[in-house]
């Protein structure tokens, strides 16, 4: 028995209430394995769902996007999350993120010269836009920039090498080959994104995209050679799909389920208007606003310090360890492409904070210089 939800907002509360009572029952009939929802949805169900996480932009480059608010300093997409592995689907992305169930799994994500880190909306639904290398007991990911389109019928439109064109080596996640299923990927186990500036070149590409019948499969790395290499026990995952993005968390399911949102879109995303200027909370004051804005530089620059010391300690140990044997002078080289490459990342991150800065100071009517401002940037490159 299948059933089709026409998922619409922008609705009166009654007819609200009467479609979250329809969505309800039928994700209490998906658990009970009764029957088969197809949810069908528009723009409005990323507008509105994403609109309290996050703010809109409009963009010359791409039209609509969205720029994730209240995330750590450094963040970069599929980081914060989990990876599975699915029989129908290949590998799948779990994000802990509220979110994440439509920027993880629709669309692409790119850097954007002044915004930052956003995400650019699609249409079709995959396990996970990402790009994968492998190689040297390590295994990486990066999101599918927006110039890389799926083809119905085709594929990826780009290979490999005009994929990693726009890439930039931060872009990366890279974490050894055991660790691949490790439920915190971000706090234990990625190295630091400086240190990719010499894993890639050890690496190689293995990004694959199939489809069987209407679905995508995220084939990536290979999980028999996976598993041998690695010695890892691979415990295959069932999706379960639900009706609404609060389903994700409110479905109980057994071992090895994930419950998944994935509503069919039409070809095309049509959004309202976008504000071209930061929203001004009522409840904030210029002087609330001025002393936020001095706490995120702040905070940006703690951080950088931060990563820049354990950098350093990574650095001294593996020189130590070394001693005085021949490769230490490669070493040295290699800790200096490494050193380099932190300083144009945090050249980068402080030219897309300084921007957002003045973008809402201006909206606060705060004096844009504010106090301590951060090292002046220079020019931004996309690729450092």
């Amino acid at each position: 028995m299948r059933h089709t939800v026409e998922a619409f907002h922008r609705v009166t509360p009654r007819a609200s209430l009467l479609l979250g009572l329809l969505l309800l029952l039928a994700s209490a009939a998906v658990r009970a394995g009764e029957v088969s929802v197809e949810v069908r949805a528009d723009a409005d169900l990323f507008y509105e769902q994403l609109a309290p996480y996050g703010q809109w932009l409009p963009t010359p480059e791409y039209g609509a996007v969205w720029k994730p608010k209240e995330v750590p300093p450094g963040w970069r997409p599929y980081t914060l999350g989990e990876w599975s592995y699915t029989e129908k689907q290949g590998w799948l992305w779990t994000s802990y993120w509220p979110w994440g169930w439509a920027t993880f799994h629709y669309g692409r994500w790119t850097n954007h010269p002044d915004h930052g880190w956003v995400w650019v909306p699609g249409t079709e639904w995959a396990p996970a836009w990402v790009a994968w290398r492998m190689g040297d007991g390590m295994i990486g990911w990066a999101p599918l920039p927006p110039e890389t389109k799926w083809q119905a019928g085709k594929g990826l439109s780009a290979d490999h090498r005009k994929m990693e064109e726009k890439l930039p080596f931060y872009a990366w996640s890279f974490v050894p080959q055991a660790r691949i299923f490790s439920k915190e990927l971000h706090t234990k186990e990625m190295i630091l994104s400086a240190r990719n500036v010499n894993v890639l070149p050890r690496t190689e590409n293995i990004t694959d995209y199939r489809t069987s019948g209407s679905r995508i499969i995220n084939v990536g790395p290979d999980i028999n050679r996976l598993a041998k290499d690695a010695a890892i026990e691979v415990k295959k995952a069932e999706m379960i799909d639900v009706t609404f993005p609060a389903g994700i968390k409110a479905t109980k399911l057994e071992a090895g389920q994930i419950a998944v949102f994935r509503p069919m879109l039409g070809p095309e995303l049509k959004f309202p208007p976008l504000a071209t200027s930061i929203p001004v909370d009522p409840n904030l004051s210029a002087k609330q606003a001025k002393r936020q804005l001095q706490l995120t530089r702040s905070a940006l620059e703690a951080y950088h310090q931060s990563e820049s010391a354990q950098l350093q300690r990574l650095h001294n140990k593996e020189l130590e360890q070394s001693g005085t044997t021949p490769g230490q002078n490669r070493l040295r080289q290699q800790h200096a492409a490494e050193t380099q490459a932190l300083s144009e990342l945090h050249r980068w991150e402080n030219h897309t904070l300084e921007f957002q800065l003045r973008q809402t100071a201006r909206a606060y009517g705060i004096d844009e210089t504010l106090e301590n401002p951060a090292p002046g940037p220079g020019a931004p490159r996309q690729k450092p």
